[in-house]
C-alpha cells in the first residue's frame, strides 16, 4: 500500500489496495492518466466501464486534494526523456520511497535471506542510454524520499538502506550493483553499499578499497580489481 504525505496540511493518507493500484499506475506512467488507465487494465478482470468509473473518481479527488495536477503529461519514450519533462521529480521521489517502504517491509516480514534472494532475481529494465544524466536526478530524488521514512536500527542501517537504493535504480534502468563487505581488523565490521561503474553512491567511495566483498547482486557481477 500507499502512503501520500500532505506536508502542507502535514497529514498522510494511506491507501488502500484499490487505490495503491491506480496510484502505482499514475506514477508509472508520469501522470499519463491514459496510460494509466490502459496498463491498470491489463492488471485486474474488472469490467472496463466500472474501473474506468473508479479510476476517474479517484483521479478526480487527488486533483481535488492537490495531490495531482489536472494537466496530463506525455508518456516518455525512456527515462532520460524525462529530464525536460515537469513530472519527473515526483515520478523519481515517487519511486524511490516505494522502493525504501517495500524494503523496509520485506526486511521485516521476509527477514534478510528471503528479502536479499528476492532482490537478487528482481527484474530491471532495459539499462537506459543516458545513465550519467539520468543518475544525479534519481540520487536527489533518493535523499528526498529519505527524509519519509526512518529504519529501525538509523544510523546504522546500511543494509536496508542499500537494498532501497538498489532495487530503486534497478527499477529505472540503471545497473546498479548492490555489495557487502567485511574486515576483522582493527574491529570486526560489515558494511553494505551500491554501486553503478565501479563507484560507490551515497557512501564512502573507498569502502572497496577497506572491505572484502562477500556478496553481490546481481550475483554475476564481479567484485573490483584489488590493485597490488
Amino acid at each position: 500500500m500507499f502512503v501520500i504525505l500532505d506536508l502542507k496540511s502535514e497529514n498522510y493518507h494511506i491507501l488502500d489496495e484499490r487505490a495503491s493500484l491506480i496510484w502505482e499506475e499514475l506514477i508509472g506512467s508520469d501522470g499519463s492518466a491514459a496510460l494509466a488507465l490502459q496498463r491498470l487494465a491489463s492488471r485486474v478482470s474488472v469490467d472496463p466501464s466500472i474501473l474506468a468509473t473508479h479510476f476517474n473518481k479517484f483521479v478526480s479527488q487527488c486533483v481535488a486534494c492537490g495531490y495531482l495536477s489536472d494537466r496530463i503529461l506525455p508518456r516518455p519514450e525512456d527515462p532520460c526523456s524525462r529530464r525536460s519533462k515537469p513530472g519527473r521529480p515526483l515520478f523519481l521521489t515517487g519511486r524511490a520511497l516505494r522502493s525504501l517502504i517495500q524494503t523496509g517491509w520485506a526486511l521485516k516480514s521476509r527477514g534478510f535471506g528471503r528479502t536479499y534472494l528476492r532482490y537478487g532475481m528482481l527484474p530491471s529494465m532495459p539499462e537506459s542510454p543516458g545513465v550519467e544524466q539520468l543518475l544525479p536526478d534519481a540520487l536527489r530524488a533518493f535523499l528526498i524520499a529519505e527524509n519519509f521514512v526512518a529504519f529501525r536500527n538509523s544510523p546504522d542501517d546500511c543494509l536496508p538502506r542499500s537494498l532501497s537504493l538498489f532495487r530503486f535504480l534497478r527499477s529505472i534502468g540503471i545497473p546498479a550493483i548492490h555489495r557487502i563487505g567485511g574486515r576483522r581488523v582493527p574491529v570486526l565490521k560489515m558494511h553494505a553499499w551500491v554501486e553503478v561503474n565501479s563507484k560507490v553512491l551515497l557512501d564512502d567511495p573507498t569502502e572497496p578499497e577497506k572491505d572484502i566483498i562477500l556478496a553481490s547482486l546481481p550475483r554475476s557481477a564481479k567484485p573490483p580489481d584489488r590493485k597490488q
